[in-house]
């Protein structure tokens, strides 16, 4: 699999001085992914005490495993490519163009929104540009106004119709928003948009519980801080905005091989996964620099993933997915996560060293 040329910033530095003392895999190449990866995991979890779920798929070899991966993990913005999946295979059928117009309105106001919040109420904008936006920035306002065309039932259907059954139910992101604080009280429903984006934006737990108690009309003082975690907590509860790791990486690895939906179609999608604007302290943290890869960030409270396509020297490609619960250092869950991404890459190297295949397989 060939990607674009990569060009990785210099990573953050200061991080504990334990992050650099994780060994390398020495792995043999004959063996297997959940032995090598459960031995890593456990490494890493003797500074991140929360859940670590792993999932990797080569393709040329035939070999896939990880680490805690049937049961499913919230995608957090994960579920953007869903939501670029539904859009081509729209595009395919027909009914929808990349030159199709969207308009940023006041019902497409998000937080989490970097690049549409800088644009006048009103900008119209084609299909090509926002689905850029939603994968490459990661914009919440970009997500839903997509959504708002392709329609959320589609994106739900969709998946199943292509073969990808390992998805719960996945919804709008206004309705993640909505629904964290709904779960703290039900008068949250009334918030407009711009409600939401203006509680949002405060920043601190007090300030925001403040905020919420003000908005909803609560005396002061009725939630705190701690109560709004508690509201992050039983909306991952429900179960939404998730996935069996297995089935991202059957839907990647389908990506890399330029199957889903068409090899135009594939092409385009790869196009828009390389070279993101989101963090790149999680697969990119540790790979040797230059390294190629496709892939999609997702952050919450308490929640990161990476799901991604890595380009092997070889030039073939391993499909790697991951995603973190629990802890509130979102510093060290990151490295955690780089660390488990080059432990998967390592292995890999070694598998195909042990095991060379044509690269036009």
């Amino acid at each position: 699999m060939r990607f674009g040329t990569l060009i990785i910033s210099p990573l953050r530095v200061a991080l504990v001085a334990v992050l650099c003392a994780i060994p390398a895999l020495g792995a043999r190449a004959d063996e297997p992914w959940d032995t090598k990866l459960e031995e890593t995991v456990k490494k890493l979890q003797q500074r991140f005490k929360g859940r670590i779920a792993v999932f990797v798929a080569d393709h040329a070899l035939g070999s896939r495993g990880g680490y805690d991966y049937e049961t499913p993990s919230y995608l957090a913005s994960g579920v953007k490519i869903t939501f670029m999946v539904e859009s081509f295979r729209q595009i395919q059928a027909g009914t929808l163009s990349l030159d199709d117009e969207l308009v940023y309105d006041e019902q497409a106001i998000r937080d989490g929104a970097p690049k549409l919040n800088q644009r006048p109420l009103g900008s119209k904008l084609k299909l090509r540009e926002v689905l850029e936006i939603m994968i490459k920035d990661s914009d919440n306002s970009a997500s839903d106004m997509i959504l708002g065309r392709i329609g959320i039932e589609n994106v739900n259907s969709g998946m199943k119709k292509l073969g990808f059954d390992g998805f719960t139910t996945l919804t709008h992101l206004i309705d993640v928003r909505k629904g964290t604080l709904r779960e703290v009280d039900i008068a949250a429903d009334d918030l407009t948009p711009a409600e939401i984006r203006a509680f949002r934006w405060v920043n601190g737990w007090e300030a925001q519980a403040s905020k919420l108690c003000e908005m909803i009309g609560r005396p002061a003082g009725t939630y705190k801080g701690n109560d709004l975690k508690a509201g992050f907590d039983r909306f991952y509860a429900l179960g939404l905005n998730s996935a069996k790791l297995p089935t991202m990486a059957a839907l990647l690895e389908s990506l890399s091989e330029k199957t889903l939906i068409s090899p135009e179609a594939s092409e385009k999608m790869l196009a828009l996964m390389t070279n993101t604007h989101t963090s790149r302290a999680r697969i990119l943290g540790k790979l040797p620099p230059g390294t190629p890869v496709a892939h999609k960030t997702g952050s919450q409270w308490e929640r990161i993933c990476d799901l991604g396509i890595i380009g092997l020297p070889d030039k073939h490609a391993l499909v790697f997915t991951a995603c973190l619960a629990g802890g509130n250092d979102r510093a060290l869950a990151e490295a955690t996560l780089a660390d488990l991404a080059r432990a998967a890459y390592d292995l890999a190297v070694a598998q195909h060293k042990g095991h060379p295949v044509s690269a036009n397989r």
